[in-house]
């Protein structure tokens, strides 16, 4: 499935919607393999290092980039045990905004503490962009929703919608996630396209089983030959472990329409073989 979300925000804040809210709701649904996200502004904090400053004060900028990694950090620090309760603990010391990079502290000298924001400019910007995405008229941010191998399409697609419907609720006003492109669509048409033919073929082979014939012990074979042929059929694509998909439904449609023709011409040229047969 491929989705879209657009509304009247920028495309910064697009990108961390689709980042943070219905890429995390999309990939924890079963069959779900990954979400990719294209288009939008993917924010990035950019520092620019003055060089003269920096030397000045016998500086590198492995010093500021190791320093800035060590303020910023999230790792996991253990456990902790209380009765029957276990508790997860985790260090968080992130920079929450551009002014905490800047206060970040370099060095001290003589009592005079160095920062990020002696030595340089932090700007927010976003990454360079090597997609565009839009969706009509509007430039939107597109997420590629991807199943695992062996899941089925179908549930899958339906599983994500309805996950969609939880996903709106919180979304901004005038936001939407609209549905681009839905493969599980082909299969649904596929699988409808196999049960009218069934069911017309059925009613044609019901119908010229009904009429009298002059053979009537061929009439009961000739009814019963589609839905014996799509259980066997069935049966064989379960043992073999073969996915209903295009191709397979295909192939299916094509060989009940192969079996009502074969069948008329069989049943005709049976009829007319007898209508010729001398008489004594």
């Amino acid at each position: 499935m491929r989705l879209y979300l657009r509304g009247p925000v920028d495309l910064y804040q697009l990108r961390y919607l689709a980042d943070e809210l219905v890429k995390k709701e999309l990939e924890p649904v079963e069959g779900v393999a990954a979400v990719k996200v294209h288009g939008g502004f993917e924010e990035e904090i950019e520092v620019r290092i003055d060089e003269d400053r920096l030397a000045l004060l016998d500086l590198g900028v492995e010093q500021v980039s190791t320093r800035l990694l060590a303020e910023n950090l999230s790792q996991a620090g253990g456990s902790l045990y209380e009765a029957e309760a276990r508790y997860l603990v985790r260090s968080r010391n992130e920079f929450r905004s551009l002014e905490d990079i800047r206060a970040t502290v370099l060095l001290t000298r003589s009592d005079r503490r160095v920062t990020v924001a002696d030595v340089a400019t932090v700007t927010r910007t976003h990454r360079p962009r090597e997609v565009i995405t839009r969706f009509g008229n509007d430039e939107a941010v597109e997420l590629a929703v991807y199943r695992e191998g062996d899941a089925n399409a179908v549930q899958v697609a339906r599983a994500v919608t309805e996950r969609l419907e939880r996903v709106r609720k919180e979304l901004p006003e005038g936001t939407e996630v609209v549905v681009g492109t839905d493969q599980s669509r082909f299969i649904r048409a596929s699988i409808d396209e196999v049960l009218s033919n069934a069911i017309l073929a059925g009613w044609w082979r019901w119908g010229a089983a009904a009429v009298p014939a002059r053979a009537p012990r061929h009439a009961g074979d000739r009814a019963l030959s589609i839905p014996i042929s799509i259980v066997a059929t069935f049966f064989l694509m379960y043992r073999t472990g073969t996915t209903l998909n295009v191709m397979s439904l295909g192939g299916l449609a094509l060989g009940v329409g192969m079996l009502v023709d074969n069948a008329i011409v069989c049943w005709r040229r049976s009829s007319s073989g007898r209508r010729r047969a001398p008489t004594r």
